[in-house]
C-alpha cells in the first residue's frame, strides 16, 4: 500500500496548475472586457427595453 501522491495524476483527474487558473482567469477577464466594451451597453440598453417594456 503506497502512500498517495498528490502530484501523480489520479484517475484521469487532476486540480488544474496555477499557471492554467491564472490563464484561464486572464482570458475570462479579457473577455469580459471585450464584450462590455464591444456591446454590453446596447445588449442592456436592449434587454431593460424588452424587459420593461
Amino acid at each position: 500500500m503506497g502512500l498517495a501522491n498528490p502530484w501523480r495524476r489520479t484517475r484521469g483527474r487532476r486540480l488544474p496548475s496555477r499557471e492554467q487558473v491564472l490563464l484561464l482567469l486572464t482570458g475570462a477577464a479579457i473577455a469580459a472586457v471585450g464584450v462590455a466594451l464591444a456591446g454590453g451597453d446596447l445588449l442592456g440598453n436592449w434587454l431593460a427595453g424588452s424587459w420593461l417594456g
